[in-house]
């Protein structure tokens, strides 16, 4: 996966200032590799995969270093979204030591964060087989980190869903209680229906599925059904309008996705790999140049 799908930029950027503040203060201070090495103290470093994992966010190493020293330079040993096993170098870095320390551990944060949703997106993706269902994310995310959240599903060949509640309408309960039921509901997003806002309907049971699919929309999502209800409503839906997607959402883990593979649906929606998935351990080994560190102020 090539570099530029990475979310705004100006995001990014924010993020990682923020990231940096937190670690190192508002004067960009490491107190301790302040006291032992000098300005002109040069060093090299590899980052390090200790497990086998999906690889997911150069451009957030990139960025951390621009942000502390342009002067650093950084070479990406493997491509976004490959698979690499355990001792395998997936980026080499050289520059002042100072610099390389500063950034290290805000750096491997995000990486391992990323690389962690990449590497749970792949084995979900990987357990539907050849099947045409794609998998999508939620907006169960991490509180302002969405938009790495999602690059690092699409690293990990899965499909992002809405970004927020302001790219898609989606039609829960509460929304259908409030509007007088879910045709009711469905009638008054037509506007913005026809302005290119898609629209979904998120129903529980079959005679939910047939109102959405004749009320009209884009989506149905089928929230909370076993096999047997789902194989049901999809027959419904594709009787009365053959162009709507349907989406299965709810109790999905990663052993149901070879049964739900083979049904009659377009997506399967799941929060786990973001909500829950674990950041992969990922570390920095730095050498020093011989004559130029562990120079000590006296």
């Amino acid at each position: 996966m090539k570099n530029d799908t990475l979310p705004d930029k100006r995001l990014v950027r924010r993020l990682v200032r923020l990231a940096l503040e937190e670690d190192l203060g508002t004067r960009r201070r490491d107190v301790t590799s302040d006291l032992l090495f000098q300005p002109r103290d040069r060093a090299k470093a590899i980052i390090l995969a200790k497990e086998t994992l999906v690889f997911c966010g150069y451009p957030l190493i990139c960025e951390v270093f621009r942000q502390l020293d342009p002067l650093v330079k950084i070479e990406d040993c493997v491509e976004e979204g490959a698979s690499v096993e355990k001792g395998t170098a997936v980026a080499r870095l050289e520059g002042a030591a100072l610099s390389l320390l500063k950034g290290e551990r805000t750096a491997l944060n995000f990486v391992q964060r990323m690389s962690g949703v990449a590497t749970m997106t792949r084995r979900y993706v990987e357990a539907l087989g050849k099947s045409h269902v794609r998998l999508l994310d939620t907006r169960k995310t991490c509180p302002g980190h969405r938009a790495l959240d999602k690059y690092a599903v699409r690293t990990g060949g899965g499909v992002n869903h809405r970004m927020g509640l302001y790219d898609m309408m989606m039609i829960k309960d509460n929304h259908k209680a409030v509007a007088g039921g879910l045709t009711a509901a469905v009638k008054r997003a037509q506007l913005l229906r026809k302005k290119g806002i898609r629209l979904e309907v998120e129903v529980e049971s079959a005679e939910e599925a047939r109102e959405a699919a004749r009320a009209g929309c884009d989506v149905i999502m089928l929230d909370n059904m076993d096999n047997e209800s789902i194989e049901k409503c999809a027959r419904l839906i594709r009787k009365e309008d053959p162009a709507v997607k349907i989406e299965v959402s709810g109790g999905i883990t990663l052993s149901r996705l070879s049964g739900l593979a083979g049904l009659d649906i377009d997506f399967i929606s799941t929060g786990a790999v973001t909500h829950s998935a674990v950041a992969v351990d990922l570390s920095m080994d730095m050498d020093f140049e011989p004559g130029k560190s562990k120079k000590r102020r006296e």
